[in-house]
């Protein structure tokens, strides 16, 4: 197996009147907000500070919602995301300058639209279902795009 750099994030799955806000990265893949934790952070710091950066908005993190952990061969990284539900609390939308190029609120019932990256979607459809929190493994890197 090729070496992998571990990345460990932590993310917020914030909702709105039904619907849940996501973000598009620089590549034009919608997903959901995260970044890398940081050395000294709890998780759930981890997860406000990111959907901060990346939306403008501030969130209050709530209960852990799911885990996922996949591999990434294309950018050689093994990711382990904590994602926690998490309620507006106030901000407004500013995409982060250079990785971010949009952000949207999208009805839950659209979210499989617009999510194309199995490791996010899956879990995230079992948590909106009322799912209980659960660890979500995704061995396979060539099934993680969703065509």
């Amino acid at each position: 197996m090729q070496h992998l750099r571990r990345h460990l994030s932590a993310g917020g799955l914030v909702l709105n009147k039904g619907a849940i806000l996501l973000v598009r990265n620089r590549r034009g893949h919608w997903g959901l907000p995260k970044g890398h934790w940081e050395p000294g952070e709890l998780l759930e710091e981890t997860a406000a500070r990111e959907v901060l950066e990346e939306t403008g908005l501030e969130v209050a993190i709530g209960d852990l919602a799911f885990i996922t952990e996949f591999r990434n061969y294309e950018a050689r990284e093994h990711l382990v995301q904590f994602f926690f539900g998490a309620t507006l609390l106030g901000g407004s939308i500013t995409p982060a300058p250079g990785e971010i190029s949009g952000v949207k609120w999208v009805p839950t019932s659209e979210v499989g639209q617009y999510i194309r990256w199995r490791p996010w979607l899956e879990p995230l459809t079992h948590w909106l279902n009322g799912g209980t929190v659960r660890y979500h493994s995704f061995p396979d890197p060539s099934r993680n795009r969703i065509r």
